[in-house]
């Protein structure tokens, strides 16, 4: 039992890292801010939760506002990032995605 339980946080943890969709949004919310997204963050600020308008008012706002510019750029690209996985990489607390992952490797 405490194996598989193991096993699934690991999973989990490699998985957080790596790739992002709406239900790992709080991995990465817990990344920038040490606080887990729900229920607390649903309807936070001026972009956590549905929806998005004006300039953020803390960091846990421009978290939010990071996720939705993501979520921005790969529906550009034809992609449904609610429902599937893209990369996306934390650095020093910055939230980077999509192509511009790669680049962290040059910081």
């Amino acid at each position: 039992m405490q194996s598989s339980l193991l096993s699934v946080l690991l999973i989990s943890c490699l998985c957080h890292v790596t790739n992002g969709n709406l239900a790992n949004f709080g991995f990465m919310m817990l990344d920038v801010t040490g606080k887990t997204s729900f229920p607390y963050y649903t309807s936070y600020g001026c972009h956590c939760g549905k929806g998005g308008a004006g300039m953020p008012v803390d960091a846990t706002d421009w978290c939010c506002w990071t996720h939705d510019c993501c979520y921005e750029k790969l529906g550009l690209e034809g992609c449904s990032p609610k429902t599937e996985y893209y990369r996306y990489q934390v650095y020093k607390g910055i939230v980077v995605c999509g192509e511009y992952v790669h680049l962290l490797v040059l910081l």
